[in-house]
């Protein structure tokens, strides 16, 4: 039983340290369009108030099923 609990720590630290990776990778991958805009300032105008870009599109969905689900205030979240 005590193997058991040793191996179910260091899963956990595994997983943990994996998802920690992971967001940290995600965070410093982050695009940044503003170089597209010297050749390129009609895509770039458009792309950076579409809903995919800005989250917008979603807001709506959240407000009607995850944020009612779990209590969130989508004014003070968005």
């Amino acid at each position: 039983m005590n193997i058991v609990k040793n191996v179910l720590v260091l899963l956990i630290a595994g997983v943990l340290s994996v998802s920690l990776a992971c967001i940290s990778i995600a965070e410093e991958a982050t695009t940044d369009f503003g170089g597209c805009e010297m050749c390129h300032s009609e895509i770039a105008e458009n792309f950076v108030t579409s809903l995919h870009y800005t989250g917008a599109g979603m807001k709506g969905e959240y407000a009607k099923y995850a944020a009612k689900e779990f209590d969130i205030d989508m004014d003070e979240y968005y």
